[in-house]
């Protein structure tokens, strides 16, 4: 039996409270009768790390091509005699980790694809074996290269011999798996390929062996073997063993494919009698459109039903308007929701004997209602399991989701409509605010506003949905939707028409909780904590500047998107790598040493998680030994000592203005780090990818101010951290005039990355104040230092209802974001013309945006909110938190 199917569904019903209901004795004590002929779920194959990096994300335990040890006398094999004989065990054609069937870890299968369908391959778990065409004929894909299709088709063969029959009666054994298979033809080369999936079955029936086709699967739509996509399916057929056989051969083959498509199975089962534990013989269906949750009998018997579980990780089962069987019929059914999950369960006191859906549509569902909550997730969220009358253990069954023209709902589909565009927009600013989302589920968080995941609204919601808005429809496509739209109130629509608006990546949260001071006086403030971030910049780099030229190796067809020498007034220094100067020895020669690149180029070299980066933008600094590593480095460097990857870039001095006081001198900047360390043969295993920066005051000695290294035991371990906003003291002692900044990369072979966008040096400033008038309930946002701190949004939360807006209010009354029209050049920000927008104006939120510029506020600026403090709160409940978001997107 499957390892993934080995959870006893009688345990998962011990955690319910309702348990004393039920025998769980008929659940688990029984098992299915027959004789189990062959049962392989892969999981124990030792798998090996990835070899193909220039196509393949690189992983430790990916893939194998050694098939399983006998279950009892049966031989497992790979037949690829039949696959172009110049595309097999040549590493530059095609993907070594696909050449013909292969086993695999589902996950990484995947994510080295990138999807595209195989991730609803939800009924399989672990390692899985797989024929998958079109990731073989992903290698090379240089321009004026041939892939493995053009040397011929894709035909291997999994086969199973010698399996023996154990004298079963004739016509008795079934072969049971679970299956992912998607078609594609016509459409290369010659246009011959017609990706065929085969099962065929062999007897030792005398005097000739007699082979049975159980079936023929093929891509092409105008033939009776056309079979359409099945990403997630059961499979359970009768094998027809005639009288006699006494051993039987499999035969799994994927032929004539090209450039197209996959099958990948898993659980592979052969038996007499009723299926095993892993039949799926239960379809759980769920329409996106009309929320409609459905279990249906899928087989052609009956189903002697003794329990089901259907579970979400995000919440999207709304048991409060579900149609339970216990409703019905509470004599024989039991509601067995826990009440710490989002799940739709439900037991039989005995069992009920459910027939197909063909034969009685009515008895062979169990319709659940519309109690499925519209999530943007599906595929990932469900679990469906059930317990059958006779079967040892839980069942896992197949799930189906239905509407929304076949396709999951994207993130920001906010009506889930089908559709991005302003309706989506209206959505979220109804929710916004609307309410508190303490002890809400995901998914009510996530369809109120929540969009960035952390659990509260505040401003980084609205520019999340904006940059996800932008990038779906194009930049400044919301502004300008926006600005056609006819809107009569701001606090109704949002009216930010801005063009071109530049998004600055979210940074960490730095929400503070805020206290009253002075009591009993007529005026009462509120401020934060006395850090914040800066808003005194002493030196900005974020690359755009640095001139680009021709990638030198990675992809010399490409202009544009490289340079070696970083920003006017910088130091690189590339004098500790091997081979430098020497392109034929030097690794890739665009990442031998700190380069600076357009971001997408570097993605579009090698993803690997490196898309994560979405801090990053334009042109970053980046340090790639894994990259570097992909072509011939200098041999001496692999002999003791060794010579390990070791770059060094050097910024342009910094001048520290007098008067700035030891410990307020910050660096920030966003990072994405990947580390890897002890695994490089060539270097004696002694890699240990280590990041560090120093600070180099006037002439002095470098003060390390940052370590990361990649070793779990150390101290200064760093794990994976692919998009993060990093501020750091840099130990100013109060005396220093300058300051330059050393990035280090060192102790690398072929391990992963460091790269960074977006640095600023600067002094703190102390924050802005809320400054509320307890007697007239008038609200003033007060500049909180000499230095100047751009403001471009804020809210104000009270989960005790503090607020009461009351008529004119907020900064988009005095300072409207349409005075003459939507010309967006007449709403120009940054303290020009400036002009807000209101959000949420309730008892519990009060919130404004302004994405297009920024206001400006020092101490010796004061601006009113006008009253919206409900000045009859005692003050024992007064609660309010004042938060706001600076220009360089950092939430204080």
């Amino acid at each position: 039996m499957p390892c993934h199917a080995l959870k006893s569904f009688g345990i998962a019903i011990l955690k319910r409270s309702a348990i004393g209901l039920l025998s769980l004795g008929c659940l688990v004590n029984h098992t299915a009768h027959g004789i189990d002929l062959l049962s392989e779920n892969f999981d124990d194959l030792p798998l090996n790390p990835v070899v193909t990096f220039f196509s393949e994300i690189r992983n430790r335990e990916a893939w194998t091509s050694t098939p399983p040890t006998p279950f009892s006398t049966e031989v497992w094999s790979i037949d690829n005699s039949l696959m172009p004989a110049e595309a097999i065990g040549d590493p530059n054609i095609g993907v070594t980790e696909f050449e013909g069937w292969r086993f695999v870890d589902r996950d990484w299968w995947i994510q080295t694809s990138g999807g595209q369908g195989r991730e609803q391959f939800l009924s399989a778990s672990g390692t899985i074996a797989v024929a998958d065409a079109d990731e073989w004929d992903d290698f090379p894909n240089e321009p004026g290269t041939l892939t493995p299709k053009e040397y011929g088709k894709f035909d291997s063969t999994m086969r199973i011999s010698q399996i023996p029959l154990q004298g079963i009666a004739p016509s008795t054994a079934s072969l049971s798996f679970f299956s992912s298979w998607r078609p594609e033809a016509f459409d290369d080369v010659d246009n011959t390929n017609n990706q065929t999936a085969t099962l065929t079955v062999t007897y030792n029936t005398i005097p000739t062996p007699t082979t049975i086709t159980v079936f023929e699967w093929d891509s092409d739509e105008e033939s009776p073997n056309f079979k359409p996509d099945s990403t997630n399916e059961f499979v359970n057929v009768p094998l027809l063993n005639p009288a006699g056989a006494t051993e039987a051969k499999l035969e799994f083959r994927l032929s004539n494919a090209a450039n197209d498509w996959w099958w990948a199975v898993d659980n592979i089962s052969m038996f007499t009698g009723a299926a095993p534990a892993v039949d799926g013989a239960l379809r759980l269906i769920i329409n996106r459109d009309t929320q409609e949750v459905k279990i249906v009998n899928n087989t052609n018997g009956v189903v002697n039903l003794r329990a089901y579980s259907i579970e979400s990780r995000f919440g999207t089962l709304d048991e409060s308007l579900a149609n339970y069987k216990a409703d019905s019929d509470p004599a024989n059914w039991v509601i067995l929701d826990a009440p710490t999950s989002s799940e739709l369960s439900e037991g039989h006191l005995n069992f009920f004997a459910m027939p197909n859906i063909a034969t009685n549509p009515t008895l062979g569902t169990i319709n659940l209602g519309n109690s499925w909550r519209q999530y943007f997730e599906d595929f990932s969220d469900i679990s469906f399991q059930y317990s059958l009358e006779g079967v040892d253990g839980p069942l896992t069954g197949i799930i189906e989701f239905q509407g929304n023209e076949g396709e999951s709902f994207d993130s920001l589909d906010l009506n889930y409509d089908g559709a991005i565009d302003l309706d989506d927009y209206q959505t979220f600013l109804d929710g916004y605010g609307s309410t508190s989302l303490i002890g809400l589920l995901p998914v009510e968080r996530h369809n109120l506003g929540d969009l960035n995941g952390d659990g509260k609204f505040s401003v980084q919601d609205f520019l999340e949905f904006k940059r996800q808005f932008d990038l779906k429809r194009g930049p400044g496509t919301l502004e300008a939707l926006i600005a056609a739209a006819s809107v009569p109130e701001p606090n109704t629509f949002l009216l930010l028409t801005c063009a071109g608006c530049a998004f600055v990546g979210l940074a960490r949260r730095r929400t503070r909780r805020v206290a009253f001071i002075g009591a009993m006086a007529s005026l009462l403030f509120i401020c934060g904590e006395k850090q914040a971030h800066a808003q005194l910049p002493l030196y900005l780099e974020d690359f755009e500047s640095v001139p680009l030229s021709q990638s030198p190796e990675e992809d010399p067809t490409q202009i544009n998107v490289w340079n070696g020498t970083g920003p006017t007034g910088w130091i690189v220094d590339d004098s500790g790598m091997p081979g430098i100067g020497d392109p034929a020895n030097d690794g890739v020669t665009d990442w031998a040493g700190w380069a600076f690149v357009d971001k997408d180029f570097w993605i579009e070299a090698d993803d690997q998680t490196r898309s994560e980066f979405t801090r990053g933008s334009g042109t970053i600094m980046v340090a790639d030994p894994d990259e570097w590593e992909d072509a011939t480095v200098l041999a001496s460097a692999q002999t003791p000592p060794y010579n390990f990857y070791d770059a060094k870039a050097t910024t342009k001095v910094i001048n520290i203005p007098n008067g700035v006081p030891a410990g307020k001198l910050k660096l920030a900047f966003d990072s994405s780090w990947r580390p890897e360390g002890f695994d490089d043969g060539d270097v004696g295993e002694l890699n240990n990818q280590t990041a560090t920066i120093k600070a180099i005051y006037n002439t002095g000695s470098p003060i390390e101010v940052l370590r990361f290294d990649s070793d779990p035991e150390s101290e200064t371990f760093k794990p994976d951290a692919q998009n993060e906003g990093l501020e750091i003291d840099l130990q100013h002692n109060g005396s220093y005039t300058s300051v330059r900044l050393q990035f280090d990369l060192g102790n690398a072979w072929n391990d992963w990355w460091w790269a960074i966008d977006n640095l600023r040096v600067f002094v703190p400033a102390d924050p802005s104040i809320l400054r509320i008038d307890v007697g007239t309930g008038v609200a003033q946002i007060v500049g909180g230092d000499v230095i100047n701190t751009g403001i471009n949004g804020f809210s104000i939360e009270s989960l005790n209802g503090n607020l009461n807006p009351t008529g004119n209010v907020g900064l988009s009354f005095t300072k409207p974001n349409s005075i003459d029209g939507p010309d967006p050049d007449s709403i120009a920000g940054n303290s020009i013309n400036e002009h807000w927008s209101l959000a949420a104006a309730n008892a519990n939120f009060f919130s404004e945006f302004f994405l297009d510029g920024h206001s400006d506020f020092t101490n010796a600026r004061t601006e009113s909110l006008g009253q919206i403090f409900n000045t009859t709160t005692p003050l024992s409940e007064r609660d309010l938190t004042f938060t706001y978001t600076n220009v360089f997107g950092d939430e204080i």
